[in-house]
């Protein structure tokens, strides 16, 4: 159910905001100067979140997984010691490489199951084939940059990669 909020401009004149919130769909909100446009609106959204077309704000669907990256090295990483930041960098940095201008709305499991095998091939920054527990590193960082992005950013509705393995 859509939430209808009367706003109060500084000039007096009124502004009906309209807020979705839906579980496993990001907060959508827009605002307009009629109650009677704000509640069309959100009646036309919900109807399409509920056939599973939740309407994109703008620009969501041109975020990218280097948007993501960058999100995640300057709202997150500050928070991690010196040593675990730079592994976490260079893990990034590897996944930009790699998946860096797929569109989030267009990455699936199995791009980054191509690149985990990529890493097991030796195309990793040491050239050498990565150990299973090197490519679980690389998948955790990933997934926790994506769980930022779902969580914090709300960005997607789900993280994609929540219960991928490297195997």
């Amino acid at each position: 159910m859509a939430m209808i909020q009367k706003r109060t401009l500084k000039d007096g004149t009124a502004r009906w905001k309209a807020v979705i919130r839906r579980k496993g769909v990001p907060k959508r909100s827009r605002t307009f100067r009629t109650r009677a446009q704000a509640a069309a609106w959100a009646k036309r959204a919900e109807v399409r979140i509920l056939d599973g077309r939740a309407p994109a704000e703008p620009g969501e669907e041109r975020r990218t997984v280097n948007d993501v990256i960058d999100e995640y090295i300057q709202q997150v990483l500050p928070g991690f010691g010196f040593r675990d930041r730079q592994k976490r960098l260079t893990h990034l940095k590897w996944w930009s490489e790699r998946l860096g201008e797929v569109r989030l709305m267009s990455l699936r499991r199995a791009m980054v199951g191509d690149a985990l095998r990529a890493l097991e091939r030796g195309e990793s920054p040491s050239g050498r084939p990565a150990a299973p527990a090197t490519r679980n590193r690389y998948l955790a960082t990933l997934r926790h940059a994506f769980s930022f992005a779902m969580k914090d950013l709300e960005w997607i509705p789900t993280n994609p990669l929540s219960r991928m393995g490297t195997r």
